[in-house]
């Protein structure tokens, strides 16, 4: 006999109406003893049943019972039955309490059991280990596709468990997880009764649209469920480096037609640089910090969750797995200093259509060598320095950067951002990274952007100093820089100093004033002399030294140590202005800040651009608008329905050139549409064109492009793109290439009027030349005659003949369609091949 203390934890059931517990007895009967309660109870050492089914009780916090088989199984080592998930949620129960288990009590067995892979009879599987020491066994029982053969991982390699949520556990020797299960497959069923909900581990987690992350206390938030993932446990999407779409595997995505660094400069025009970071990167010797990460446009959790969400870098995995508690495996569970929880699954990873259990690998978007970076997730082992495979795609847990009250909160103005002392830059009201002016901030190393939990000469990689680009990804911002160390010369030789019990006050000679705290510096793990000493690094490699014994100095240092940072901004960095639009232009009003100046105006790219010093990319926009009182006003003439990257510029007397930050715009799809009175609208202008008078582009027919031949061509696949740049987007679909019949109707319903018109410098040539169709309403469009163009060289037939496609197909000649020619004589229907290039004037109903 074995005595049981606290029998509700064993056997109490909690009703709606009363206090009180159930004895389910070996017959099958259950007592119930409503708002009494039970000291102790002494059961025999038979196996406990119910409803005819055994059950065991591994002591769990819950006091869940779990059955000794699965369903259809007499023994506790056979496989049991498979069912689908409808059938197993309506028909497979055993009756009374007995039910499918959760996703929360498949979590319980793993936080609080011991697993190990064993042999029970004649089957493989899990031994179950509870807390108490009492046991229970899962076998590998494999699934069932419905073409009614065992798949990949035959039965005694892998199982799959349905739970009421319509989810699978999965277990196999290497890795245990729960992911979305198909409905159509059949899967095994363990049933439980008794117990009560558990709480999800997830902890305090906060609502973001539609999807939660938690705060650990790190210096991120961290997403609580993988890309594509319902739950925590689930194993969610699996992509390929630099894709942002999941399998399966794309041959066209970008990343996998070479060296994602090396396209990432290249596409930009930087070969050079691309040559340069080549040079740099066969000395990294250590990979503990990288300082390239993938552009947003290939980072899928901006790309599919939107703004704010992004990829971790490798340097945030490392503080997670570092400054956090591990207290559960397979998933595994991370516990921050604030008591908040995080639950990853070891989902492992698809190398080409191979599913591979064994590793518990997660992208990152910090780049090494040839391909964005993974860490490892593994029992017992977590490793986050491995660079991930060509073609092999891994699960994705998004992170969002933390709100701060100091440089990078959008909240804050810019008076409280930058604070002028009267001298040669505007000064940070507080350091990198600390929320307010006391705080202390991040500590770095020299040339590095971001933090360390260690600093030693052996993880320190040597580096050229500080770009534009690892700035701009520092800071946030653009234009915050560090300061030179004639900066802080000025600061010491032109401020007064007064100590306060967190550092000194620092009054420039306009009587504005900054408060810099005492720092002291990371030397290993050690923060020294945190209350004592200020240290602040230079751009130049030097520091500023502050004292609680009033000494001041500008000095060298190690550059491996972690120092505070205080940006300062340039006086003259301009500010990029937000831009009103239309269909097709935007008007933009920027600020100069600085009057003595070269050159000044707005520069636009199609291309989300990291570096904001890059030229390759930009259709630059120089003196474009007027300046008056320190502002310029710009209008530019863009395609409609397109995402254009924009940036203001200032170009000082002595040459430097200052940028703004890289802002958005995106035009709208209200191309204007022209009723004529005929039985479809036209569109104002060509295809490509901004204004009747632009001689926008000429295109192939698209059915050389798509099945459906009405569906207008993307603008960038005219033979000039109008600025050679690759516009995002293009027309709103409801505009369509016309047919013959409605070209026809176009020359017989209206009025034609050939005109000529201005001089076009772009071709030396006649640019204007067209007729002017009026409509039975008295509405008019213009149709140019801009010949048939071949290059960059001057179109044939400029300014004398027309050419526009029709959806229609030859039905005397094969391979072309039908077109519209015009010229100052004559008009009709005509033809020519589809991979000639002519113009198109949409159409829509």
């Amino acid at each position: 006999m074995r005595k049981l203390a606290l029998l509700h934890c064993l056997l109490i059931c909690q009703t709606t109406f009363a206090q009180g517990y159930k004895v389910y007895m070996s017959d099958g009967k259950v007592d119930a003893y409503l708002g009494e309660t039970a000291v102790s109870v002494s059961l025999n050492d038979d196996s406990l049943r119910y409803n005819g089914h055994e059950y065991v009780d591994l002591g769990l916090p819950s006091g869940t019972r779990w059955s000794t088989t699965n369903v259809g199984a007499k023994m506790r080592d056979s496989n049991g039955l498979h069912f689908t998930f409808a059938f197993a949620k309506t028909n497979s129960q055993w009756g009374g309490d007995w039910r499918m288990p959760g996703i929360l009590e498949y979590q319980e067995l793993l936080r609080y059991c011991q697993w190990e892979w064993t042999k029970e009879g004649i089957s493989q599987g899990y031994m179950v280990k509870g807390p108490n020491g009492n046991e229970l066994f899962l076998p590998a029982a494999g699934y069932i596709e419905p073409v009614d053969k065992f798949t990949s991982g035959l039965t005694g390699q892998l199982a799959s468990y349905w739970t009421s949520e319509g989810y699978s556990f999965n277990f196999s020797s290497s890795a245990k997880g729960l992911s979305k299960g198909g409905s159509s497959l059949l899967l095994s069923l363990r049933p439980v009764i008794g117990g009560k909900v558990q709480p999800d581990v997830r902890s305090e987690v906060v609502k973001d649209g539609p999807h939660e992350y938690v705060d650990l206390g790190l210096s991120v938030l961290w997403a609580t469920t993988n890309i594509g993932a319902d739950t925590p446990e689930a194993f969610g999407d699996y992509f390929a480096p630099g894709g942002t779409e999941p399998m399966p595997f794309n041959s066209d995505n970008l990343f996998h037609n070479g060296n994602y660094v090396f396209n990432y400069y290249y596409l930009d025009g930087r070969e050079e640089e691309y040559e340069n970071w080549y040079q740099q990167s066969n000395q990294f010797q250590y990979l503990y910090e990288c300082g390239y990460w993938i552009l947003p446009k290939h980072d899928a959790a901006t790309m599919l969750w939107g703004d704010g969400w992004r990829m971790p870098t490798l340097s945030e995995y490392k503080e997670l797995f570092e400054k956090t508690t591990r207290i559960g495996n397979t998933p595994y569970i991370f516990k921050g200093s604030n008591g908040n929880m995080l639950t990853l699954p070891k989902a492992g990873y698809y190398e080409d259509n191979y599913f591979n259990y064994n590793y518990g690998y997660y992208l990152t978007s910090s780049i090494t060598g040839l391909y964005p970076m993974i860490v490892d997730v593994s029992q017992g082992d977590i490793r986050y320095s491995n660079e991930s495979k060509n073609r092999s795609f891994y699960t994705i847990r998004p992170v969002r950067d933390k709100p701060k009250a100091g440089l990078t909160d959008e909240t804050t103005t810019a008076q409280r951002e930058m604070v002028d002392l009267g001298l040669s830059v505007l000064w940070a009201n507080c350091n990198w990274g600390a929320a307010t002016p006391p705080d202390k901030g991040e500590y770095v190393a020299w040339g590095a952007t971001f933090p360390k939990s260690e600093y030693t000469e052996r993880n320190y990689k040597l580096v050229g100093g500080y770009s534009q680009q690892s700035l701009q990804t520092m800071f946030g911002k653009a234009g915050w820089t560090l300061p030179t160390s004639a900066d802080v010369q000025d600061l010491i030789r032109l401020c007064t100093w007064a100590r306060e019990t967190d550092g000194y006050r620092v009054t420039g000679p306009n009587g504005n004033s900054i408060l810099l705290p005492y720092t002291g510096y990371r030397d290993g793990i050690v923060l020294n002399y945190p209350d004592e000493l200020g240290l602040y690094r230079t751009i130049d490699g030097l520091a500023l030294q502050l004292c609680a014994d009033g000494k001041l100095a500008v000095k060298e240092t190690n550059n491996y140590v972690g120092l505070a940072i205080r940006p300062v901004m340039p006086r003259g960095f301009p500010e990029t202005g937000d831009a009103q639009t239309d269909w097709h232009s935007a008007t933009i009003v920027c600020k100069a800040n600085i009057y003595i100046y070269r050159e000044y105006g707005i520069q636009l790219s199609y291309i989300e651009n990291m570096d904001n010093t890059a030229s390759g990319a930009w259709n630059v926009q120089s003196n474009s608008g007027s300046m008056q009182n320190g502002e310029y006003t710009t209008q530019m003439f863009l395609q409609p329905n397109t995402r254009y990257y924009y940036r203001a510029y200032v170009v000082t007397e002595d040459g430097t050139t200052l940028y703004g930050d890289i802002k958005q715009l995106h035009t709208t799809a209200d191309v204007p549409a022209v009723d004529l009175g005929l039985s479809v609208k036209w569109a104002s202008v060509n295809l490509g064109a901004t204004s009747e008078d632009d001689f926008a582009d000429w295109y192939v027919n698209p059915s050389v492009i798509y099945d459906n031949m009405g569906k207008l061509p993307p603008t960038f696949y005219g033979i000039r793109n109008n600025s050679n740049l690759i516009p995002l987007s293009s027309w709103d679909e409801e505009w369509r290439l016309p047919t013959e019949a409605e070209f026809q109707e176009l020359i017989e319903k209206c009025i034609w009027i050939w005109q000529e018109g201005g001089y076009s410098y772009v071709f030396n040539g006649w640019n204007h030349n067209g007729y002017k169709v009026f409509g039975p309403n008295g509405n008019s469009i213009f149709l140019q005659a801009n010949g048939i163009a071949n290059g960059n060289n001057m179109p044939s037939y400029f300014g004398t003949t027309g050419y526009y496609w029709t959806q229609t197909p030859s039905e005397r000649y094969a391979g072309c369609n039908n077109i519209l020619k015009i010229t100052a004589t004559d008009k009709k229907i005509s033809f020519g091949p589809t991979n000639a290039t002519y113009n198109i004037r949409p159409v829509k109903k």
